[in-house]
């Protein structure tokens, strides 16, 4: 098998960063914003897979970005997958995000920057060998939903209370690493793992970065050598974060203390577990298929409740005198925006990807650890990898019950998947893996 990479930067010299519901502002950078690109294969056969340093990609834009991608590749759009990392401190899209405004020209210059990762790995092509396992990480992801002991559930519910009973789930804290040597030389290390990169705080927040994604990929490099290229893709962590509510550690009575796991500690301890199973991976093989294809999947379309229109009504009348919250008055404003002429299905687009040992489904939303579990489960492939916030984002894709409980991410405005979505992704995928 033929294999190349490339890794480009496309930090902004200033810009907004729409990771959260306030609008942050950045002048710098912690480190740099960088798309990871690998070319696999030749012929029509050829697959571009792209890890970039991005919170989401609306889909549109995802669209346009693989689609020029493949204008400048000759590779089909289908066999092209554009993976955020979901860092909370990207660089902002063309659209508008909460209480941070689209920058379309920053966006532009990120799509041409990243084409140009694929256009760069694809020239670089060699004869690869490659090679893949599996470890666990289990120091850094926790449940982020809590049920309380009245039976309610609050996602993210902070270090100070006394009523929490137990999490809604474990993680899937599985870590799938993809060696790829050429010549006898280490080219590129890819990596799955799930676990929301949000870890940045206080002054820390001012400033671009790729968060913990970005620090591992730091550590790998000064390990095994700047020309090594690494390819991270986020697994389902749509109800995952790295704050342990069980311990009450949290000094200031937020979601966690700051020097709990930053950044660093993150991406330099799962750089460590990557490592102890990197060197013990056996001599791969250039054998090996490559192969991808999409196919839409019919979802019902999340509809809001008379219960959500008639708080989002009275909230928004409050604005009128008092001000509110960002994410209240924010959230308030989505549900009556979104809310109009909402049709009763869509259609979910699926990928899924075969790069000798991995298989990839790819899928365009922050997938919850359930929906993960059951793919990986049902899977007929050992090596299997979730890849959320691939190819575009219909926000968060959960489980009924979360749409029934009231958490954050079941909220109307925090995903277009409705009741029934999940079970028909999981039976959907697992057709489209069966099919490889």
């Amino acid at each position: 098998m033929k294999a190349g990479f490339a890794q480009v930067d496309f930090t902004p010299p200033y810009g907004y960063m729409p990771g959260e519901f306030d609008g942050y502002y950045a002048f710098s950078a912690h480190l740099p914003l960088c798309a990871n690109a690998g070319a696999f294969g030749e012929g029509e056969d050829t697959v571009i897979l792209i890890s970039a340093d991005y919170m989401q990609f609306p889909t549109h834009y995802a669209d346009t970005i693989r689609k020029m991608t493949s204008e400048a590749t000759g590779v089909p759009v289908d066999h092209i997958t554009l993976a955020a990392t979901h860092t909370h401190m990207s660089c902002s899209s063309p659209d508008n995000c909460w209480k941070c405004p689209g920058e379309p020209e920053i966006a532009a210059v990120v799509a041409k920057r990243i084409a140009q990762s694929a256009v760069e790995a694809l020239a670089n092509r060699r004869e690869a060998t490659l090679s893949a396992g599996i470890t666990e990480e289990r120091r850094f992801s926790f449940c982020r939903d809590w049920v309380l002991k009245d039976g309610t559930v609050k996602c993210n519910p902070g270090y100070t209370r006394d009523d929490l009973d137990h999490t809604c789930a474990t993680p899937d804290y599985r870590v799938n690493v993809m060696k790829v040597e050429r010549e006898g030389k280490l080219s590129a290390i890819m990596v799955n793992y799930a676990n929301h990169p949000d870890t940045h705080w206080g002054k820390d927040r001012m400033k671009f970065s790729p968060e913990w994604p970005g620090f591992m990929r730091k550590a790998l490099q000064e390990r095994y050598g700047e020309d090594v290229k690494v390819l991270f893709f986020n697994g389902a962590c749509g109800d995952v974060n790295d704050r342990d509510f069980g311990f009450k550690t949290d000094i200031n009575g937020g979601h966690r203390d700051p020097s709990a796991n930053p950044p660093e500690v993150i991406g330099n301890g799962l750089a460590d577990t990557v490592s102890k199973l990197l060197d013990t991976l056996p001599a791969g093989t250039a054998e090996g298929e490559v192969k991808a294809f999409a196919r839409g999947i019919t979802v019902n379309r999340r509809q809001i409740s008379d219960r959500e229109r008639k708080w989002a009504e009275d909230t928004l009348k409050r604005a009128e005198n008092e001000y509110l919250k960002s994410w209240e008055y924010g959230t308030a404003k989505a549900f009556m925006e979104r809310s109009q002429n909402v049709p009763e299905t869509e259609e979910f687009v699926v990928q899924v990807v075969k790069v000798g040992p991995w298989v990839i489904a790819a899928m365009p939303g922050e997938i919850y650890t359930e929906l993960g579990l059951l793919v990986k489960e049902g899977s007929p492939f050992e090596h299997t990898v979730i890849s959320e916030l691939t190819n575009g984002s219909h926000g968060y894709v959960i489980p009924d019950r979360v749409r029934e409980n009231g958490s954050y991410e079941g909220r109307f405005s925090s995903g277009t998947t409705g009741f029934g979505a999940c079970d028909a992704i999981v039976k959907g995928t697992l057709e489209m893996l069966k099919e490889l």
